[in-house]
């Protein structure tokens, strides 16, 4: 490829700024622009030049000011004289207006601007817009609603603009796209569908990362470059290109482009035909906020049907800015523009790619009363669904089409592909194509649905919003762990914990209103927490730190961050941290697996430079990072640690409370006597406050001289019953307040309270919770203003919005009942009429949490706690040990006879399961299995490479109103791979079932409905390549958030989550609704400075890993009922679904498919799968001595296409086959 390079010094040709004058000019200039006329609202905020590129490109967008409300922003680019501009680019979905001569500049008014239409698709951000023939202006004007961002408020930004004297229209987005090699896609919690698909050059859309070549070792080169090649199948007249590359890409050095200039298939694999008519040339620049360009100037028209961008040299360190992001091995890039000249042309009104392969060969046709949301399924004789068609696409009002290719089920992957072999594939003989017969259609339509936030109701507290919100003030500690550790500043109170989601750490004044709050730093979250001078430290153990230990250092005033010190944990080490105190340059950590105290010498980490935080040293202790202890000072059991005066540390060791003296170590009991402590608090006396944890449960105060003085709490655990804020639980965190007050870290899975109380010992203010990780919550379906989460039970006044705990009805440890494994959650209600009363019961099902899908409970709520009164699934190994059922015996059903709670062996059926010859080991799902309210369940086999579904039917109800199941045999099995992740049981008792496809189940074995679920749990949404923005695609669910009853039309509705933060509706007989909630990658997150307006809550996403949540249907105080949903992580926050009761079924046909249609579709599917294949080059290798044998062992390794091999025998002339 050398004599390329010839050409090109010869040439010469594409530079970014090319000739005075030119058409192709960027005529955008410091001397063209007026920068103190330019300015965007609102806020009038003056130019970011970089952004108009009249200056080198800074590290800033051009951003508005933000506004509480949404409306339209507007940015104005002035020029000094009025300038001949033919084509405005812009980054964004602007609407483009020029200033009307003598006009004056008013952006807020229409009069006096004329807009100029964007020709191309509506989804473009990038977008190239030509105005009128011989317009001069004194202005552009770039307008569009503002976004809201995650604080809840409105602000607009411009990335990018600029303007050209020709007129020019990009035709790259109608071309045919294919490339030498692509790097590997995205995978993980949130991956990026984008990343490395070819087809998002041309899509109008710049990330900060994008596409780039495969991986390699060698450098580009003109030897070994890297290719794209766009192509319009028919001749263009071209005027130039361009390159956007994202930020955090390489981009390239240079790059040839070339045109086609012979017959037939461009191929880009091939040098022949291709001639250089320009080149790309770039320099990275330092940290642009978006993206950052490169132009070729063809200098003239191009006609040609293809461009071939051939990356000969890649982004050496000489050229990005500062050395960052450099790599030579690769060509990466975010969009490709190619101009195309209108001279005086009109612009087109569409310039939309069209497909040359018709959509389908049977035309559906249904009428839409307005604009909404349409599903289309397609049945066959029979009722099997076969294919659905469409899923919740928007159509517009009137007469419509969807065509029908005769795809099916069975044609699983298309548009996506694959990710590895562990995915669902169809079986070979699966029928992919519709075979000739009758069929028919059904569908439904409805309005966009839209969501109301009403209000949240835990983490209960007095000031501010239940969630994490921008600014950090709202919310209240973490998912995972109760609060763990306080200490004081001044006027404001620090608590810490253990976090995933939420914060780990807070500072609070001292009515509780929350101030700051921070996630991990460091990854590491507070285990014990010490204060001095300005400073917060705290240590944390394990962890997200994993086998160390760690020490991070908070300015109290400015909230920056470092971890200041640490040490790894030796294998096999056993270490429990639970004391810290610092004082100057030492520090003292109480270990009670060592039985010591350590002190350490913080000087050496105190002088150091703090270092910033990079994934590549997450986990990595620095030099001056190192742990230096100076003395051990041995003591029984140690737990809080406090400074003591000027000379002394008070710690509590054992069953005592010691001093220490700071210098020689020497220790003295102060406290004796005491049964399990664990937190410590000093206050302005000198008085020691112990907390004291199981089975004690209480406050205990001492004087200097360790005299009892009083106790605060009531001895014993919170009671399952009435709630009682005057009792406490497991102090493990204490400190006394500037007022007095004390302040407790309530060490309770059950309450997760952060207590305040009195000197007289009274609680005086309390934060309780948030839930745990994941959200959850639920409402009584009879009352809206009665809620739930997790065993505790809460009222709220319609008229203050005041929410109170009013009772525990569950504790996990509660032992006067036999536990299954999980919490009671799902209510619901069942009427029991007589001839003398009517009442209702209400029940609870469980939640089932990761692992906890192995059997299910039934509760009834019983005054002021809920009783276990039935359980069914797989026999839990302490019900097996209990009654000693046979290992065989796999299965069981139980129903309370006499209401203690308890399993007696003459109230349990056990029973043996079989899936198909086999004796089975369990019966389940990965995460849950739902009860009716009928009481059916439905279960899954519980394993992976086979697919079962088994049912557990009421026989009876007990004289209480209790249900006996019948224990099933044997599971019914159908067609599946993926171990269940959730199984729903509906109204009817049908079962859905969430396996590779969502399939729906009769309790005789006939399958209803299926639909496709190509990435099926968790993990599997890993390795989505799916945007999340598709409509009815489903990405990872995981289980069921519950079901309502709509209407007599629409049925049952059932709600599926996604691990990536939406929801899915479905009617009971399989037609897809709609997505509710955003994807994470697509949607706001949860973190409004204030109550989300409706325009804020039909954006946002509920984040990733969302386990928990209900939907279900209330009835409010007036009668009527609403669709609700409890959602949040980590709050409990109860949202209205409306335009569910406006779902209108679409009657739907008949369809009969011939033999004709059947060619015609197969005719078609060739013709798409040619338009997306590109030209390859292999070498067939030499063969001899091949034996035709059906073995191939005696064949190279090298495999072409789908698994095929070739070799050719020159001896013999004949060319060998594979497959």
């Amino acid at each position: 490829m050398t004599p390329r390079l010839l050409v090109l010094a010869a040439l010469a040709l594409g530079q970014p700024v090319a000739r005075a004058g030119d058409a192709f000019t960027a005529n955008l200039t410091a001397q063209t622009l007026d920068a103190e006329g330019s300015y965007a609202l609102p806020g009038r905020v003056a130019a970011q030049k970089g952004v108009l590129r009249v200056e080198p490109i800074g590290h800033s967008a051009w951003q508005t000011e933000k506004a509480d409300a949404a409306g339209d922003a507007h940015f104005v680019v002035a020029l000094r004289q009025p300038l001949p501009v033919g084509t405005v680019l812009a980054y964004g979905k602007w609407r483009v207006s020029y200033l009307k001569p003598g006009a004056t500049a008013e952006p807020t008014s229409e009069e006096g601007w004329a807009e100029a239409r964007y020709p191309g698709a509506e989804t473009h951000e990038l977008r190239v817009v030509p105005l009128p023939p011989g317009v001069t202006t004194r202005a552009i004007r770039l307008s569009a609603p503002m976004s809201p961002d995650s604080s809840g408020r409105f602000r607009s930004e411009l990335l990018f603009a600029t303007t050209l004297g020709g007129r020019f229209v990009n035709v790259a987005p109608l071309a045919n796209l294919a490339v030498s090699s692509s790097g590997p896609r995205s995978r993980g919690f949130l991956p990026d569908a984008r990343l490395n698909d070819p087809d998002n050059l041309l899509d109008g859309d710049i990330a900060h990362s994008n596409w780039s070549s495969g991986e390699r070792k060698e450098p580009l080169s003109p030897e070994r470059p890297e290719w794209l090649v766009l192509d319009w199948g028919a001749a263009r007249r071209l005027r130039g290109c361009a390159a956007f590359i994202g930020a955090h890409q390489s981009g390239f050095a240079e790059m040839l482009v070339q045109r086609f200039t012979s017959t037939g298939r461009p191929d880009g694999t091939s040098d022949a035909g291709w001639e250089t008519v320009g080149r790309l040339t770039t320099r990275k620049p330092w940290r642009p906020p978006r993206f950052w360009e490169a132009y070729c100037d063809f200098g003239r028209e191009v006609e040609t049907r293809a461009l071939r961008f051939l990356a000969i040299a890649g982004t050496t360190k000489e050229l990005a800015a500062g050395g960052e992001g450099a790599d030579p091995t690769v060509v990466s890039i975010g969009e490709l523009v190619v101009f195309e000249g209108l001279a005086d042309r009109p612009a087109p009104e569409r310039l939309v790619k069209q497909r040359a392969a018709p959509e389908g060969v049977i035309p559906i046709t249904f009428d839409m009363p307005q604009g909404g949301l349409a599903t289309i399924q397609i049945l066959d004789d029979k009722g099997n669904v076969i294919e659905n068609l469409v899923s919740g696409v928007e159509f517009p009002k009137g007469k419509n089409t969807a065509w029908w290719d005769l795809r099916t089920l069975e044609d699983y992957w298309p548009p996506y592909e694959r990710p590895n072999p562990h995915f669902h594939e169809p079986s070979p003989e699966a029928v992919k194509v519709a075979p000739p017969g009758r069929y028919r259609w059904r569908g439904l339509w409805h309005p966009p649905l839209s969501l109301h936030y009403l209000f949240s109701y835990f983490p209960l507290k007095k000031h501010g919003l239940a969630w994490i919100t921008a600014d950090s003030t709202g919310g209240w500690l973490a998912d995972h762990v109760p609060p763990q550790d306080v200490v004081r500043t001044g006027d404001t109170m620090w608590v810490g914990t253990f976090c995933e989601a939420g914060h780990a750490l807070l500072e609070a004044d001292l009515d509780m209103k929350k101030l700051w709050g921070s996630g991990r730093i460091w990854l590491a979250c507070p285990r014990v927490l010490a204060a001095d001078g300005d400073f917060i430290y705290y240590v944390e153990q394990g962890g997200w730190v994993k086998d160390k230990i760690v020490m991070v250092q908070v300015n109290r005033k400015t909230k920056a961050s470092r971890r200041l010190l640490g040490r790894d944990l030796a294998k096999d080490e056993k270490a429990d941290v639970q004391g810290l105190a610092v004082a100057g340059d030492r520090a003292w950590l109480g270990d009670r697996a060592k039985n010591a105290i350590f002190v350490l010498d913080l000087s050496k980490n105190l002088a150091a430079p703090p270092a910033g935080f990079a994934w590549n040293i997450a986990w990595k202790l620095l030099d001056h990072e190192r742990m230096t202890v100076v003395k051990e000072i041995p003591l029984e059991k140690p737990g809080r640690i406090r400074p003591y005066g000027a000379d002394h540390l008070a710690a509590v060791s054992g069953s005592r409370v010691v001093l220490i003296h700071r210098q020689t170590g020497d220790v003295r009991p102060v406290v004796t006597g005491l049964t399990n402590p664990l937190g410590l608090a000093i206050d302005a006396a000198g008085s020691f406050y112990v907390g004291e944890m199981d089975p004690v449960h209480q406050v205990k105060v001492f004087s200097r001289e360790g005299r009892p003085l009083r106790t605060i709490g009531k001895p014993g655990k919170h009671r399952v019953g009435v709630f009682d804020p005057d009792n406490l639980e497991s102090p493990a965190g204490i400190e006394v307040d500037a007022k007095g007050n004390v302040w407790v870290c309530e060490f309770s899975e059950e309450v997760k309270r952060t207590s305040v109380w009195d000197a007289a010992g009274r609680c005086v203010n309390q934060v309780l919770g948030p839930p745990m990780y994941g959200g959850g919550g639920e409402i009584d379906p009879a009352d809206e203003n009665h809620l739930f989460y997790h065993g505790k039970e809460f009222r709220r006044d319609p008229r203050t919005g005041e929410v109170r705990l009013t009772h525990l009805f569950w504790r996990g440890d509660d032992d006067r009942h036999d536990c299954f494994g999980s919490y009671p959650s799902y209510p619901f209600r069942r009427e029991r009429r007589s001839l003398f009363s009517h009442t209702s019961q209400l029940f609870f099902t469980s939640w089932q949490g990761w692992a906890h899908g192995s059997n299910t409970t039934l509760w009834v709520y019983d005054r002021d706690h809920a009783r276990p009164v039935g359980a069914l699934g797989t026999v839990p190994d302490w019900l097996r040990k209990r009654f000693q059922v046979p290992k065989d015996e796999a299965i069981f059903a139980w129903t309370d006879a006499n209401g203690d709670g308890k399993v007696q062996r003459e109230e349990l059926r056990t029973g043996t399961i079989m899936l198909g010859e086999k004796v089975w080991d369990r019966a389940g799902a990965t995460w849950q299995f739902r009860m009716n309210e009928s009481f059916e369940v439905a279960a899954s086999d519980g394993h992976y490479g086979v697919a079962g579904i088994a049912f557990f039917r009421v026989e009876r109800l007990t004289r209480e109103g209790y249900p006996v199941w019948r224990l099933p045999t044997a599971f019914h099995t159908f067609e599946g791979r993926h171990a269940a992740d959730a199984v729903f049981t509906d109204r009817d008792g049908n079962a859905i079932s969430l396996d590779h496809y969502v399939t729906s189940m009769a309790p005789d074995g006939r399958l209803r409905w299926r639909y496709k679920n190509r990435w099926p749990g968790l993990h599997a949404g890993h390795d989505t390549s799916a945007l999340g923005s598709e409509p009815g695609v489903l990405i990872a669910p995981t289980r069921f958030f519950g079901s309502a009853w709509v209407n007599k039309e629409v049925g049952e509705v059932i709600c599926l989550n996604s691990n990536l933060g939406a929801t899915y509706l479905f009617t009971a007989d399989g037609l897809y609704i709609d997505r509710v909630f955003r994807d994470a990658r697509r949607g706001l997150a949860w973190r409004m400075d204030t109550p989300p307006s409706d325009a804020i809550m039909n954006q946002l996403s509920l984040g990733d890993e969302h386990f928990g949540g209900t939907f279900q249907k209330v009835r409010r105080a007036d009668g009527s009922h609403s669709f609700r949903y409890v959602v949040g992580q980590p709050h409990c926050s109860v949202v209205e679904l409306r335009g569910l009761e406006k779902i209108q079924r679409i009657p739907g046909g008949e369809l009969v498919v011939t033999k004709e249609h059947l060619i015609e579709a197969e005719r078609l599917r060739q013709q798409r799968a040619y338009e997306v294949a590109h030209p390859k080059r292999e070498t067939i290798r030499r063969l001899k001595g091949i034996t035709i044998d059906g073995r191939s062992d005696d064949w190279p390794k090298e495999r072409f296409g789908d698994g095929f091999a070739l070799g050719f025998d020159p001896d013999l002339a004949v060319l060998y086959v594979l497959f």
